[in-house]
């Protein structure tokens, strides 16, 4: 038998432990990096998360802040119950003004690409006073629907007689957002 000495000994145990503490670390290493590849994930799940719960509140804040301005809007548009009464107030403020209006066409008229909404369009003949024709159109441009004139005539009758009072006659036609 071969007797190794003491130091051979020590350096075999020395290098045996070496060995042993490396693949430790090593085990070690390969177990956090992977750990850190997982962390990493769930960090960023967690980002992702937070973004889209973000996203969500803002859109929350947005709809509860334009909650007004919304009913104003849909205020503004009118609805398939509210043509009568619309027409009715068109032609109770002609009356107020001492204008005579008749209402000779009402159409529908879509919106290109719109599903929602189309137009509701009439046509109107008047004839009174130039104060309340004029009052009668500046009327319907200021409308609290959405909303314009389209087409609009106004000419002086000639009555012949030269002390009666001037009459005005026009044709008007203008449109109104609507519901369908």
């Amino acid at each position: 038998m071969s007797k190794t000495s003491p130091t051979i000994k020590l350096l075999t145990i020395a290098i045996l432990a070496n060995v042993s503490v490396i693949a430790v670390l090593v085990f070690f290493y390969f177990h956090i990096e992977s750990a850190r590849g997982n962390i990493s994930s769930i960090i960023d799940e967690n980002a992702t998360r937070v973004e889209e719960e973000r996203s969500i509140n803002f859109v929350k804040d947005l709809v509860f802040d334009t909650e007004s301005l919304r009913n104003n809007l849909d205020s503004r548009i009118l609805t398939k119950d509210g043509i009568v009464g619309f027409l009715e107030s068109v032609e109770g403020y002609a009356s107020d003004v001492g204008v005579t209006v008749n209402i000779d066409n009402i159409a529908e008229e879509d919106i290109e690409g719109n599903k929602k909404f189309n137009f509701l369009v009439v046509q109107t003949s008047i004839e009174g006073s130039w104060y309340g024709v004029y009052s009668f159109l500046s009327f319907l441009e200021l409308l609290p629907v959405g909303s314009y004139v389209s087409q609009a005539r106004i000419n002086r009758v000639n009555s012949g007689e030269e002390n009666t009072s001037l009459l005005w006659e026009g044709d008007i036609k203008f449109r109104v957002l609507k519901y369908k």
